[in-house]
């Protein structure tokens, strides 16, 4: 016999055994899986949490990006926030006086001269000079002095390796705002990168950016905390110097509420601003009084493209634009603690499991179940859309709709296992049997899946069958009178059902049928009680008042 043949032949045997399992265990079946999705959703957020790295939030990290890529709206960015690129634009047009990059620091002291005499309100600067240019000592000494002048001016300090610390000679000391838990911290050396000139370091901001596992970033520190001391971020030093009126609770850790990023902030050339300083051009200097600027490198090569939820490549400029932006307006997003998103996990696997061992309607369950993953997807959206708290309920979602079809699959084989496939009733055991009882319902489902229940759990599901499908795929009478339900329950005499409720209650009709002789016999036993119920219903719906009969 061919594999193939094999396997059509065991697989309703299989699906039998197990329906009978299962509908023996139906009850357990559903409470047990909704503890093991409860223990699953649990342990998961326990496995995140533990390796996620960050001291204050707790979120898991796909879930966001996946809000975030379907939000409905988007904050609008901030018109006091203005970018200066150093794009490639401005590369090619200033090489011809000044060269390649790096160009000479007279420029860029220069250039914050200027910004500051155009009263801009805050700079942040986001490129780094850690080392004395010994080629030009004139240039370096330019900027050194424009950089004590230009007091709007926050400058970057660069966090290295906690493992050279023990190579640096910088101490936490030198460094003018850095927050320590122990005084005796002072004298301790830390590895950084800042810049050389004196007249810079009481403006000093760190410019590391929080990368999550995946090397994305998502979150930001308006402090920047480490092992042994804190310091404010470039972000956080220059809106200290723009003055903003900052909410004190972000002063911890959020996540970055990400403006779009092709239609946000405006942005200039560092060329155009330049040439404006030196008289040339027809840009409007008075467009940056009392703006708050940021300047770094955007042209490629020099740029270090990072990961957010908006794109795999994202500038600095504008990441530290929306750091200043979500600081100064307060829309920073704060996710709602985990153990609500387990809470509400769980919430949603009981409620199932309870509403099938209560043996709710299926079309109920179905229903509730749509509009509760609806309103879910919806209350995540709108929470990340308009508002600063992250209602993110796309684990639940997602683990609602696994739990739905593993008990949509669960009722495969109990359903296949009641009803008596021809296959299977040639096949069947019958035990010593030498009666049975049918049952019919005629128009009446619900009575018809309470009942069948209740003679499984009294009499042992092994002796119930569901025969709707017992002849070609449909029962006998289905296309005489339409929605009709037959149940042959095996053993009748020793299971001692004659005279109570079941039998006598109304809504059905009832036969006691012999099922000695072949197989083809007690088929031919059930088909002839079929039809006697066919008879016997359509002659009393005759009778009824106000009906007739089709």
């Amino acid at each position: 016999m061919s594999l193939l043949r094999r396997f059509t032949l065991f697989m309703p045997k299989l699906i039998v055994v197990v329906g009978l399992i299962s509908r023996r265990s139906k009850k357990r079946f559903y409470l047990g899986l909704a503890a093991l999705f409860s223990v699953a959703t649990m342990a998961y957020f326990g496995v995140v949490t533990s390796q996620q790295g960050s001291a204050f939030l707790q979120y898991d990290t796909d879930s966001i990006d996946l809000a975030f890529e379907y939000r409905l709206k988007q904050p609008s960015a901030d018109e006091d926030i203005i970018l200066i690129d150093v794009d490639e634009r401005s590369l090619a047009l200033m090489a011809n006086e000044f060269g390649r990059w790096p160009w000479p620091r007279f420029v860029f002291g220069e250039f914050l001269a200027g910004l500051a005499d155009n009263e801009v309100g805050a700079v942040a600067l986001n490129v780094m000079f850690s080392d004395p240019d010994l080629q030009d000592v004139e240039s370096d000494a330019l900027l050194a002095e424009m950089s004590g002048y230009a007091r709007q001016v926050a400058f970057p300090i660069t966090r290295l390796s906690a493992e050279n610390d023990v190579l640096s000679e910088v101490k936490l000391s030198q460094l003018p705002g850095a927050v320590l838990p122990e005084a005796g911290l002072m004298d301790e050396t830390v590895a950084v990168l800042y810049p050389y000139f004196a007249e810079a370091h009481d403006r000093l901001g760190i410019n590391n950016l929080v990368l999550d596992d995946d090397g994305v970033v998502r979150r930001f520190q308006p402090m920047f905390y480490d092992e042994n001391f804190a310091f404010p971020s470039l972000a956080k030093r220059t809106i200290d110097i723009f003055d903003a009126n900052i909410s004190s609770e972000l002063n911890d850790e959020y996540l970055v509420n990400w403006r779009p990023y092709n239609a946000s902030y405006t942005r200039y050339s560092f060329f155009d601003i330049y040439s404006a300083l030196a008289g040339e051009g027809d840009f409007d200097l008075g467009i940056l009084k009392g703006k708050i600027i940021v300047i770094g490198a955007t042209a490629p090569g020099l740029a270090l493209l990072k990961g957010t939820p908006l794109s795999n490549a994202i500038d600095d400029n504008f990441m530290i634009a929306n750091f200043i932006d979500d600081m100064k307006n307060n829309t920073g997003l704060t996710p709602i603690p985990v153990w609500m998103i387990v809470l509400f996990s769980c919430f949603g696997f009981w409620c199932l499991a309870i509403a099938h061992v209560y043996e709710v309607d299926e079309d109920v369950i179905d229903s509730v179940f749509i509009v509760a993953e609806v309103l879910s997807v919806l209350v995540t959206l709108i929470s990340m859309s308009y508002t600063t708290v992250a209602i993110d309920l796309v684990f639940p979602v997602l683990m609602g709709i696994a739990f739905f079809s593993v008990s949509k699959l669960y009722s495969i084989p109990v359903r296949g296992s009641r009803r008596g496939t021809r296959l299977f009733f040639d096949e069947i055991e019958w035990t010593g049997a030498t009666e049975a009882l049918l049952l019919g319902y005629f128009d009446d489902d619900k009575k018809y899946e309470r009942e069948v229940d209740d003679l499984e759990s009294r009499i042992g599901a092994k002796k119930v069958f569901c025969i709707d499908n017992l002849f070609s795929g449909e029962n006998l009478t289905s296309d005489i009178i339409g929605p009709a339900r037959y149940v042959l329950v095996l053993d009748h005499e020793s299971s001692a059902l004659d005279g109570s409720e079941l039998i006598e209650s109304a809504g059905k009709l009832v036969r006691i049928i012999s099922v000695v002789g072949t197989h083809l016999e007690a088929r031919t036993s059930v088909s002839k009680a079929m039809l006697d119920m066919v008879v016997e219903f359509m002659a009393n719906k005759a009778t009824m008042p106000n009906t007739r009969a089709d």
